[in-house]
């Protein structure tokens, strides 16, 4: 009910490890993974499997806007109004979103579980509210940092 969006981002990312027996082709390969017309292809690849099971393509957000904007123009194609609108409605959202601090954590794929399963999913659901809900998420958070 308020004004404005309320998100987050997060996502996974590429590194080379130190002492990696060849930087130079790590760096190259994970640069072409990110290319425009490589996630196209991904795109591409994603929408005819999904075709193939007798489902819509919904695009990924890549962390590039050039490249979720080709997915948009280039691979999307509309298939429910409502559904449309909200799948237009992704850069927009993500445009203002802060990435997410736990994914600086090295812990934090259970501390992104911890908060989905315990706090925003059954708020979501309806099965709890969403302050209680979240202030339930960030204890069992703050109990699984402390157990490390």
């Amino acid at each position: 009910g308020g004004e404005g969006f309320a998100s987050y981002t997060g996502g996974r990312a590429w590194y080379i490890p130190q002492g990696a027996k060849n930087p130079d082709a790590a760096w190259e390969f994970i640069k072409f993974l990110h290319t425009d017309e490589t996630w196209l292809v991904g795109a591409n690849a994603l929408k005819a499997a999904r075709q193939a099971e007798g489902q819509p393509f919904i695009p990924t957000m890549t962390g590039s806007r050039t490249a979720d904007q080709a997915q948009l123009d280039q691979v999307y194609q509309p298939f429910a109004p409502a559904f449309d609108q909200a799948v237009a409605l992704f850069p927009q959202v993500l445009a203002e979103s802060p990435n997410r601090e736990i994914s600086l954590s090295p812990a934090g794929n259970l501390l992104h579980e911890t908060l989905m399963d315990v706090g925003v999913l059954p708020a979501l659901r309806r099965e709890k509210e969403p302050e209680p809900a979240l202030e339930e998420a960030d204890q069992a958070a703050q109990d699984e940092i402390d157990s490390l």
